[in-house]
């Protein structure tokens, strides 16, 4: 009994021993290392006793351009060759819309000139049948004063002188001396004739002077030859 306590003394003996001398052996090979230099000894013993070590945060926070990708030199190309494109894109859109927008104008302009062709037309054809019927509607009072009586006539006509102007006789002077001037001159000489006291008198002397002025044509040409003049600022 007493030899097997010996040999198990023995036996932990030498398991210690071992344990000293792999310590010792890794510890020389770890200093071999540079396992303990000043540094890592003291970053080791700030973390066991819970101190911030000043390296760590400056290399935890580290440069912020560091962490940037940089693009390469195809993507930049191939980006500017989108944006290219879709300038491109961008400008045909415009072109293409602006043509259209042309063509547009252009097919207005060409209706507005055909529109103002037709009102023109209608108006053209509107003034003459208005002058046909007044041509008709003179020539048939003519032969409504030409059918009475002179004196009947007479007094119709002195009717008119004094009557007010109204739509299709804005002037009833230049009607008369165009009822006057339209009858035969031997119906004519009857119905003038009747123009005897002094007011009938200064009547007569008012269509004579109208007549002589060319009434009722001479000063509506003159009119419309004004009309002119003051549209065509050249011809003053």
């Amino acid at each position: 009994m007493k030899r097997l306590i010996a040999m198990l003394g023995q036996a932990f003996l030498y398991f210690c021993v071992g344990t000293v001398i792999a310590a010792a052996v890794g510890f020389a090979m770890l200093y071999q290392r540079g396992a303990f230099s000043d540094d890592r000894v003291l970053n080791m013993w700030a973390a066991l006793h819970g101190i911030p070590v000043p390296g760590d945060a400056a290399s935890a926070g580290g440069d912020p351009h560091d962490s940037e990708e940089h693009p390469a030199y195809d993507d930049i190309v191939m980006k500017r060759a989108l944006a290219a494109k879709d300038l491109e894109l961008r400008e045909n859109t415009l072109d293409k819309a602006l043509g259209e927008l042309k063509t547009i104008e252009l097919k207005i302009r060409t209706e507005q000139e055909r529109f103002d062709w037709l009102v023109g037309s209608y108006e053209e054809k509107l003034k003459s049948l208005e002058a046909n019927a007044a041509d008709a509607a003179i020539l048939e009072t003519q032969r409504t004063l030409e059918a009475l009586p002179p004196k009947q006539a007479k007094q119709q006509l002195l009717n008119l002188l004094e009557g007010e102007p109204s739509p299709g006789i804005e002037n009833p002077m230049a009607a008369v001396v165009a009822l006057v001037k339209a009858m035969p001159i031997e119906r004519r000489r009857k119905i003038l004739q009747e123009f005897k006291t002094e007011v009938e008198d200064e009547k007569l002397a008012e269509i004579l002077k109208e007549i002589l002025r060319g009434a009722p044509d001479v000063p509506f040409l003159r009119q419309a030859s004004e009309e002119l003049r003051n549209l065509n600022p050249k011809s003053k």
